[in-house]
């Protein structure tokens, strides 16, 4: 009986645990709202427990342009809606002769992968070997034709954006490149081709013609590569992978509407999704480079409660000392999403802290000392 009982406190125990940590003194309430407030009349915030009750609220219900705190909404519908990882291709147009030559083109048809690197690119050149290539008389071509010709965002008018960390394509090596640690190039589909073909050469096939990009008809594929979603999300999240983002949203509008993916349809897709959580975000881009993209504070809030459920999505966050956190003084157990947008003077933090979840959306202040204020509310919730 002594026991049962004794094992029954300890439940009780364990159970009460979170509730408690999830509460805020009167005192924190009024000191988290108040720093909220030092940043001026722009500035929202708001602070719930995992199950939604409000602990701190300061103009909670007003949009505000979010930053690269878009990407989470954007990392949000790609879990729910992508239906899997990217995949990338590669194909033979025409058969192989008892040479080895086969009378046409290697075609690499890229799916949406911004993680594709020389391990992937590496694993379909070895396809093509064992199928007995040898040498073939077109050229190898790559064909990045699931998304529109734009290697940047809206921001750029779809130009390639040099604030971006590469270019964003269906197909690209490295971000854009054609050489490992190479600059990015202009067309990035045509660049991923140029390393596939350095590969395939290395391996003693002969390519007489040099690598194009082209868009190409269906082809059986011979084999395919799919791209670490779980990293994806991590490099968009924790690193704020803008290029990612783009791309990611992308790929998500173009398997949704079987069109090819553009940045105004990959902010629809990303919106039209995530409503499935209540939210409403408004949003012009996938990576928050835009002013236009915008949601009020209580609506990052709900999405991180329910999304943190979620393994992949509550890995993806940052913590203190990695990524876009590095550098900022937040407590340890806190996991966090920065945004800032210089243009629109706009700098956000969102996250969850001790079962505190929380959302900082400022616009006017300097980033400097929007951040000082944002992290000294982290300290609060983190302590």
């Amino acid at each position: 009986m002594l026991k049962r009982l004794l094992l029954s406190l300890v439940l009780a125990t364990l159970l009460a645990a979170p509730a408690q940590a999830a509460s805020l003194s009167k005192a924190d309430r009024s000191r988290v709202e108040k720093l909220a407030r030092s940043l001026g009349s722009k500035t929202s915030l708001v602070v719930t427990d995992t199950k939604g009750r409000t602990l701190a609220a300061v103009r909670p219900g007003t949009r505000r342009p979010l930053g690269s705190v878009t990407k989470l909404f954007t990392a949000s519908a790609v879990i729910l809606g992508l239906g899997g990882p990217p995949r990338t291709e590669v194909a033979l147009s025409a058969p192989v002769g008892p040479d080895g030559t086969m009378d046409g083109s290697i075609v690499l048809r890229g799916g949406g992968d911004a993680g594709l690197d020389d391990a992937g690119l590496t694993r379909l050149r070895d396809a093509v070997v064992q199928a007995g290539v040898k040498r073939i008389t077109g050229p190898v071509i790559g064909d990045g034709s699931l998304f529109d010709a734009a290697t940047g965002g809206p921001a750029t008018g779809g130009a390639f954006d040099p604030e971006f960390d590469g270019a964003v394509g269906a197909l690209t090596f490295e971000h854009g490149r054609a050489t490992p640690g190479g600059p990015f190039q202009v067309s990035p589909a045509a660049a991923a081709a140029a390393r596939f073909d350095d590969l395939l050469e290395a391996a003693g096939v002969v390519l007489p013609l040099g690598p194009v990009s082209a868009t190409t008809p269906g082809l059986r594929p011979l084999a395919t590569v799919d791209g670490d979603l779980n990293a994806l999300l991590r490099a968009m999240l924790t690193d704020s992978s803008a290029s990612t983002a783009e791309t990611l949203g992308k790929l998500l509008a173009a398997r949704r509407t079987g069109r090819p993916g553009t940045s105004a349809t990959a902010a629809a897709t990303v919106q039209q999704v995530v409503r499935t959580l209540k939210v409403r975000p408004k949003l012009a881009d996938s990576a928050g480079f835009v002013a236009g993209s915008q949601a009020t504070a209580r609506d990052v809030t709900r999405l991180l409660r329910v999304m943190d459920r979620r393994p992949s999505f509550r890995r993806a966050l940052a913590r203190p000392g990695n990524g876009t956190l590095r550098g900022r003084d937040l407590p340890s157990g806190c996991r966090a999403k920065t945004g800032t947008l210089r243009d629109a003077k706009a700098t956000a933090l969102a996250g969850i802290c001790r079962g505190r979840v929380f959302a900082i959306l400022a616009v006017g202040p300097s980033a400097e000392r929007a951040r000082q204020v944002q992290d000294s509310i982290a300290r609060v919730l983190g302590t």
